[in-house]
Parts: C-alpha cells; structure tokens; sequence
C-alpha cells in the first residue's frame, strides 16, 4: 500500500537525519518516536515506530547512508509525499538545537534524490520552523 511506503519513507528519513550527528541516544530516540508518531496523526502504533527504527538502525550500518537515501526515494512517487517525508525530517532536524551541517546535508540528500530542489530543503525547515513557534509551551 502506497500509505505504507510513505509511512516507511518517512520514518526512514526521520531516522537518518536523527543519526546524522552520529549515534541516536535513547533520549533523543524517545523524541524521535514521539515526533514520528504525532506527525503520522497516531495513524501507526508507537511500538510499530520503534520496531522500524530498530531495522533502520540495521539497514543504515550495512549500506551505509547513500544507499538508504536512495531506499528512501524509491518508496516516495509522487512531489507530495516528497514534501511530506522532508517536513517530517525537517522537524526531527529542528527539535535539537538547530539544524547541525551533518543534518542539513542529509535533508538535502533526501530531496535531491526524490526530486526536489535543494531550496525546498529551506521551504520544509521554515515551516517546520513557524509551526514550533505558533505552538504554545506547555
């Protein structure tokens, strides 16, 4: 189902941009789940998302990050999801204390790869950006 490549994608991409700086701590694990799941409007269990980040984890330490981005590409067929699975990553990128290079150049791996220009990398940071900052703290 064309829902479920997109979900993976969009786990997936989250995942290497979390890992992006290195090693997935667990709190930054706990972070990424519960971004994933919210952005999937609880659409997927928060187990299902851990089960995939533990696959992820696997895949991305046998191919190695360009391989994945391209396992990413190949799931995503239309702009629309494209732009969907980058948001989600963008947020993951903006939920530590901004957007590190080695993040950045993920993002723009996955939209060069899925088609998009390297400016819609800036469109997705931007509005994950207004979005953080229209919510209220709790």
């Amino acid at each position: 189902r064309s829902s479920d490549r997109l979900f993976e994608a969009i786990v997936e991409a989250a995942y290497l941009v979390a890992s992006a700086d290195g090693v997935v701590d667990a709190e930054e694990r706990k972070t990424f789940e519960r971004v994933v799941f919210a952005a999937c409007g609880g659409a997927v269990a928060a187990n299902q998302v851990s089960a995939l980040v533990g696959d992820f984890e696997g895949l991305l330490e046998e191919d190695g990050l360009d391989a994945r981005v391209l396992a990413i590409s190949k799931l995503v067929s239309k702009p629309g999801h494209a732009h969907e699975v980058l948001r989600v990553a963008a947020l993951i990128a903006q939920t530590t204390e901004g957007v590190a290079a080695s993040e950045r150049n993920v993002l723009e791996k996955i939209a060069k790869a899925c088609g998009l220009d390297a400016k819609e990398v800036d469109v997705a940071l931007a509005e994950v950006k207004n979005a953080l900052a229209a919510e209220p703290s709790p």
